[in-house]
């Protein structure tokens, strides 16, 4: 579904393996949900760490959940991987609420970060 490339740099997967990604960090939500999941580079994945993602690459999660948020539930149902696309949708508001109220900021790619402004708002309410 992510056409073999990592989800944040969007270079292709293969030769190098691929890591599991928390869209929204484990550190902030500690529980296994299928539709929280993206395959990564390893340096992609290590360099985002616990940080939330920037809202360009929300905005690919919002469509990847768009156009393949059913088939995944089936899909995740099917391996008995643990999922509800509705609880991810309200974690990744509450997640991404909290730092924007804050003036915290967000991962763009490698360290560099920025300031994380209500504009996330926009592109998650395109799911409800």
């Amino acid at each position: 579904m992510q056409g073999n490339q990592c989800f944040y740099c969007k270079r292709g997967l293969k030769g190098e393996s691929a890591h599991v990604d928390h869209f929204i960090p484990w550190s902030r939500y500690p529980v296994d949900l299928g539709h929280n999941f993206v395959l990564a580079h390893q340096t992609c994945n290590n360099s985002k760490s616990d940080r939330l993602a920037a809202p360009e690459h929300l905005e690919r999660w919002v469509k990847l959940i768009e156009l393949n948020g059913k088939t995944m539930s089936a899909q995740f149902d099917q391996k008995n991987v643990l999922n509800d696309l509705g609880t991810t949708i309200r974690i990744t508001g509450w997640a991404y609420r909290q730092p924007v109220e804050a003036g915290g900021m967000a991962w763009v790619k490698g360290n560099e970060l920025q300031l994380l402004s209500a504009d996330w708002e926009s592109l998650l309410g395109r799911l409800n």
